[in-house]
């Protein structure tokens, strides 16, 4: 008979109870079919009808009938051959049956060989290892195309012209073949510990620091890879990358290229959030070895050449970001700020610089003597812990930004701004705990002044000083203050100490409290001699030298001053031509005669009540009288009002 092509494999998934399936194909012996289940060997039997060594009705009988499962049936005979051809009336006919089993049996084989991987035309095979050389390895072909063995389980795979290693010890401890021209490291001391970088092979050492030297004496440079995302769970650690859609598409452990489309990490923010996926191709301190380990690691070399290599250019994408993760990173020497380099950590609570040994501060320039510009800082505390004279040292740096940062348990200030630092803003920056809170000392020749500076929302509680600005040599102008507080103090709240020839001028100070501690001597609010200050909504209790109306204002040394409140009173009926008074309770004005109330308007600048005059004035050191005066022609019964008063010291 002719024999047409056929796989001999075949499947069916009845929806009815099924025990019995009819093979399809023509079967040369029961012992060569086989059926499987769901990819399991079911129980079975056979049955079908032979004529001259063929049958053509063969089933294949389940012990188990099985309705929505899968049953597979395929002939996987051996190529044999089953009898001897003698000359005779059967010859004919024994030959055909011969050449059908043949056939049969090449059809299988030819089914099998379809499966298997292939080289392309004209290439030889690659070889295999042996047994023991591949076993618990990982596969690599190498620049021949043979399948080689890696290492061991730990320095996870190669393929291509990447190698992925679990850290950065494995690299150095690692001879790269020569081919391999990109490196992968899954963390710094541990895989998923958050130090996983990319690295491509140079010619020679680079000059910044992130770098490794493998153990065979090649040069690897970290690179950027802005679209790939590493996760920080060890247990799911892996890599991903962000379609131009935003959406996120899991690579694994296997992934080493990245289509250049591929976009940042602005887009996904929310997609990012989940397992704690972050961008690989940012400047992470652990990239160069920093452990937040509470102390017991000096982070301060690892920190510093992070900074270096964010400012040298080196990072691609514009990654002058220096990023800490959560926790107490220890560190016996100060950490040095570059131009341009934003220093961010995971939250005030969350990063710490823990000061584990005696230095001036724990963050300040680089080279005293060179000018630097748009440093910032983000979301970290700083602990002196006894041991730093100053959390931040400000020197010489202009255009700069504070966000978010706690400085505390320093031995000097928390800050200290000295050397033409200008137009830099401190948001949320809390010096709580430093003898000083904020220190602004102008005293080094050549400065141009501290000037434009900006304090919002900041705290200098349980110190001696909270905010202190004193020249000797230079001025310190046009600096504003917006909702900042200072409690608990020894000393002073705010204290504006200018040179003989040198002013402290055009200060604002809006929305500040002041509560320093019962029986302390100091001022809440200080000044000699500054120019143009101008205060609103000043709020201080505690010490004696103070208003203590409803308002309660600062007691102010210093001409000048103007301080405005407000004060809310229903006048009775006046009649026409004639007038009435409120007194306000003060204390503390020291010389009533250096005092003058200004002004007196309806709060919000609009009309009282026409022909109605409103004035103050001081009347003791103790008291200010308000008066209003009915110019109209016939009386006046005003609703009760608030209005604003103004009182400028002018002695």
């Amino acid at each position: 008979m002719t024999v047409a092509y056929d796989d001999r494999y075949q499947t069916a998934t009845p929806v009815t109870s099924t025990t019995e399936f009819l093979v399809d194909f023509p079967v040369f012996s029961a012992t060569d079919i086989t059926a499987a289940v769901s990819g399991v060997v079911p129980t079975f039997t056979t049955t079908g009808t032979f004529v001259d060594g063929v049958s053509t009705d063969f089933k294949v009988i389940l012990a188990t009938a099985i309705s929505g499962e899968t049953i597979e049936i395929w002939d996987q005979r051996q190529p044999r051959r089953d009898e001897d051809l003698i000359n005779g009336p059967d010859l004919v006919k024994n030959v055909n049956a011969s050449f059908d089993r043949k056939t049969a049996e090449t059809q299988i084989l030819y089914r099998d060989m379809s499966r298997a991987l292939k080289v392309p035309l004209g290439e030889s095979p690659a070889n295999l290892p042996t047994l023991a050389t591949r076993a618990e390895k990982y596969a690599y072909f190498n620049a021949t195309g043979d399948l080689i063995g890696l290492s061991s389980p730990d320095d996870v795979i190669s393929g291509g012209t990447v190698r992925f290693l679990a850290t950065k010890a494995a690299l150095q401890a690692a001879s790269i073949d020569a081919d391999i021209d990109t490196i992968m490291i899954a963390g710094q001391v541990s895989a998923g510990d958050g130090g996983g970088a990319q690295y491509k092979r140079v010619g020679s050492e680079p000059s910044h620091g992130g770098k490794i030297q493998s153990n065979d004496g090649a040069w690897f440079e970290k690179v950027s890879a802005g679209e790939m995302y590493q996760t920080r769970d060890a247990t799911t650690a892996g890599w991903a990358a962000e379609n131009p859609d935003g959406t996120i598409v899991w690579l694994g452990y296997l992934a080493y290229e990245v289509d250049s489309t591929l976009t940042g990490s602005a887009s996904c923010t929310s997609d990012l959030s989940v397992n704690g996926l972050r961008p690989a191709g940012m400047v992470w301190v652990e990239h160069f070895g920093a452990v937040a380990d509470n102390g017991t690691t000096d982070n301060a070399d690892p920190i510093n050449r992070a900074i270096i290599y964010a400012a040298s250019g080196y990072a691609a994408n514009d990654h002058d970001v220096v990023n800490l993760v959560g926790g107490y990173y220890g560190h016996d020497s100060q950490i040095n700020y570059l131009t341009g380099v934003t220093l961010r950590g995971q939250g005030r609570q969350s990063t710490k610089l823990l000061a584990d040994a005696s230095m001036t501060q724990q963050v300040g320039p680089t080279v005293q003597g060179t000018s630097y510009t748009r440093f910032n800082m983000y979301e970290m505390w700083l602990d002196g812990n006894s041991n730093a004279t100053y959390g931040i040292r400000h020197f010489r740096t202009t255009h700069s930004l504070y966000h978010n940062v706690n400085c505390t348990d320093q031995t000097g200030a928390g800050v200290y701004i000295t050397h033409s630092c200008y137009y830099t803003d401190f948001v949320n920056v809390d010096c709580s705990g430093a003898t000083r809170g904020f220190l602004c000392y102008e005293n080094q020749s050549g400065s141009t002044g501290s000037n434009g500076m900006k304090f919002i929302r900041c705290r200098a509680n349980n110190v001696t000083d909270g905010f202190v600005f004193q020249t000797t040599n230079t001025t310190i102008n046009d600096c504003t203050f917006i909702d900042c507080v200072c409690e608990t103090y020894t000393g002073h709240g705010i204290d504006l100490i200018p040179a003989s020839t040198y002013t402290i001028s055009q200060f604002r100070f809006h929305d500040q409290r002041f509560d320093a501690p019962s029986g302390n001597t100091g001022f809440n609010f200080r000044t000699s001699d500054v120019v143009e200050p101008t205060c609103t909504g000043v709020y201080s209790t505690g010490v004696t030298t103070t208003f203590s109306s409803s308002a309660t204002d600062p007691y102010l040394s210093g001409t000048g001053f103007e301080i405005i409140h407000t004060l809310t009173h229903d006048f009775p009926s006046i009649a026409a031509g004639s007038y009435a008074q409120t007194t306000v309770a003060v204390s503390g004005l020291v010389n009533a005669s250096d005092w003058i109330v200004v002004a007196v308007n309806p709060q919000g600048g609009g009309a009282w009540v026409s022909g109605m005059l409103i004035y103050g004035e001081i009347e003791t050191s103790s008291t200010i009288k308000i008066t209003a005066v009915n110019h109209t022609g016939g009386a006046v019964d005003a609703a009760s009002q608030t209005f604003t008063y103004v009182l400028k010291r002018i002695g």
